[in-house]
């Protein structure tokens, strides 16, 4: 929110110092991505995950004005903006996410979080339970009051059989990334 407030730009983007700075001549932007993601494909990707985990048709809604502002770069050069079409496929294919329950004292839920975050998709967004359990996102519906370690991989509301130890896990996460 702060850097919507302090770095958007007037046709979606965002630029990468915040406003009422008197000392520059001119605000800068990077459309592009380069040894580092540009920050409004980077806001994008956050935006996306966002979006994905509280439901808030706020962050898609600016998530696609910065890919709309990047659309021409991305027709003439896919490559300079890589990490704001990660953000556009994610938008697009569905939230991947594994929603880990059981205490985090627990052994069993500690080896499944840390399974969780081995995995390397960029877009696997990991919930765990017992530190999110008093918000009402849509990816905690009917999550919410389960008390034993397990994890279960979701696209969007649909979940495979729930996992309950790390190997299960690595499994389900190998379904969900499907062929390839």
């Amino acid at each position: 929110a702060e850097a919507v407030d302090r770095l958007r730009a007037e046709d979606g983007g965002f630029y990468t110092t915040p406003v009422g700075r008197a000392d520059l001549v001119r605000r800068g932007r990077e459309h592009t991505d380069n040894a580092w993601p540009s920050g409004q494909n980077a806001l994008a990707v956050g935006m996306i995950r966002l979006w994905n985990i509280t439901g808030i048709g706020r962050w898609k809604a600016l998530a696609e004005e910065v890919f709309a502002v990047s659309a021409s770069t991305a027709e003439r050069a896919p490559t300079a903006v890589a990490t704001m079409l990660m953000a556009w496929r994610n938008a697009r294919l569905g939230h991947l996410s594994v929603v880990v329950s059981g205490e985090l004292s627990s052994s069993a839920t500690h080896d499944l979080l840390r399974t969780a975050r081995r995995d390397t998709e960029p877009a696997l967004t990991i919930i765990p339970v017992a530190s999110c359990r008093a918000e009402s996102w849509p990816s905690l519906a009917g999550r919410a009051d389960l008390v034993d370690a397990q994890a279960l991989v979701c696209l969007q509301s649909s979940c495979l059989q729930p996992a309950t130890t790390p190997n299960d896990l690595v499994k389900r996460l190998h379904v969900a990334h499907g062929p390839g």
